[in-house]
């Protein structure tokens, strides 16, 4: 896989079980997509890394 990256941030009425992310993960690892993908839960990392990727956020 390249070297460059898609941060995918997870965000929903409640945090996401730790499960479930790495199940994410790993299907996203697994998969032939030619990036690495950061999957991270908003509901796990600080107000200024929210506001930061809210100014660049792509909604799916």
């Amino acid at each position: 896989k390249r070297s460059s990256d898609i941060d995918l941030g997870i965000y929903a009425e409640r945090k996401t079980p730790g499960a479930i992310l790495e199940h994410i993960r790993e299907e996203l690892s697994d998969s032939s997509i030619p990036f690495t993908v950061d999957v991270v839960d908003f509901h796990t990392v600080s107000e200024k890394f929210k506001q930061s990727a809210m100014k660049s956020i792509q909604s799916l």
